[in-house]
């Protein structure tokens, strides 16, 4: 006879219409007697005899380190757990609100913490530094420094152990096709599909540049390829011109503004809106297959086509540095600056031969003033 304890034996039973359920909480003991146990639960007097191939039982399971570790249940971290046990073919965990867990084993994703690591230790504790003297409205504890504060297990595969580590993995990305349903220039499309191939971007330029329109490209991408996508600031402006952009451009039912209690309450209220939205935008296989080679056609000259318009806008530039200099020039000078206009020229000039005429009357010009 086995006494069944909670936090060191698992046992399952198999109903009569073959649905198994994990019943130890329920269970006062059980015992093996050859192709029968006889299990007793602890609101009957009496045992009830399953055959074997009804009962599941594991036993000797081991605890798991939580200050090393952390768990990761169908692709979400369990930040709560507070105990773990392994057993043979499942992992229970338990809350901090004394909630039990029973997962298969597969389902579960233990993942390595990094936290102690010398090199990440010692930045981290230097952001934790920083950190602390950020402003903060009320003379209240700065927010980032009690997130910082706050992580207790970090994970070697996550993006901030990437970024204390300086060590910023590349991989190659698997989809073939890219999209910019917002627009892009040659700068623009380096970054956005840069952001794919590497595990941390940074994406910086003055003010007109574009970086919010790279953001929009980079979420269609993301979207495209079954991801989701997180938009993050230091302050609201910054978030909501990314959310005002996808609505103008007809897609604001694909995100949600969250970040306080407001706009929760707001995006679930719009919850039936956004999914209408949606339906009209579900295509069958066949209909993305032609949708995707079509726009595989269009985009094989788009490379060199950006290149051209990027060289332009370079020559552009540089005429107008020319011109801003010429026109200092004659300014110190008090020279006037000579108009072609007003000469008749015999034959075709090219720019070079007009340049040269305009350099030797200023060599001229240089001379008589000596």
């Amino acid at each position: 006879m086995i006494k069944i304890r909670l936090k060191e034996h698992l046992v399952h039973l198999c109903s009569k219409d073959g649905d198994w359920q994990e019943k130890t909480w329920d269970i006062d003991w059980l015992e093996n007697k050859g192709n029968i146990i006889e299990v007793k639960f602890k609101r009957s007097n009496q045992a009830y005899k399953y055959t074997k191939n009804r009962v599941q039982f594991e036993k000797g399971p081991k605890a798991i380190d939580l200050s090393k570790t952390k768990l990761v249940w169908r692709g979400q971290v369990q930040n709560n757990v507070v105990e773990a046990y392994m057993f043979k073919e499942h992992i229970v965990y338990y809350t901090h609100t004394g909630f039990r867990k029973v997962c298969k084993a597969p389902e579960v994703k233990i993942i390595e913490s990094c936290i102690n690591d010398k090199d990440v230790a010692s930045v981290l504790a230097y952001q934790k530094d920083l950190a602390s003297y950020l402003e903060c409205e009320g003379g209240d504890r700065p927010f980032l420094q009690g997130q910082l504060e706050g992580i207790r297990v970090l994970s070697r595969e996550s993006t901030l152990a990437s970024y204390l580590k300086a060590d910023n993995n590349t991989y190659e990305d698997q989809e073939d096709l890219f999209i910019y349903p917002f627009g892009i220039n040659e700068s623009q499309k380096q970054a956005a599909e840069a952001s794919f191939q590497n595990k941390i971007s940074v994406i910086q330029g003055p003010p007109g540049t574009g970086k919010t329109q790279t953001i929009l490209t980079i979420i269609a991408n993301a979207l495209y390829r079954h991801q989701n996508v997180a938009v993050v600031s230091g302050n609201n402006s910054a978030t909501s011109n990314v959310y005002e952009k996808l609505e103008k451009n007809g897609y604001g039912f694909l995100a949600a503004s969250l970040g306080n209690k407001g706009n929760v309450e707001r995006f679930l209220k719009e919850t039936q809106y956004k999914q209408g939205h949606i339906e009209n935008w579900i295509k069958d296989e066949e209909a993305i297959s032609d949708s995707k080679e079509s726009a595989l056609e269009e985009l094989k000259d788009l490379d060199q086509q950006l290149k051209k318009l990027n060289e332009r806008q370079v020559l552009l530039d540089y005429k107008t540095q020319l011109e801003t200099e010429q026109r200092h020039y004659l300014k110190r000078k008090n020279i006037k600056a000579i108009n072609l206009k007003d000469y008749v020229l015999v034959g075709s000039w090219t720019s070079r031969q007009i340049l040269t005429l305009i350099s030797e009357l200023e060599a001229l010009e240089m001379q008589r003033a000596t």
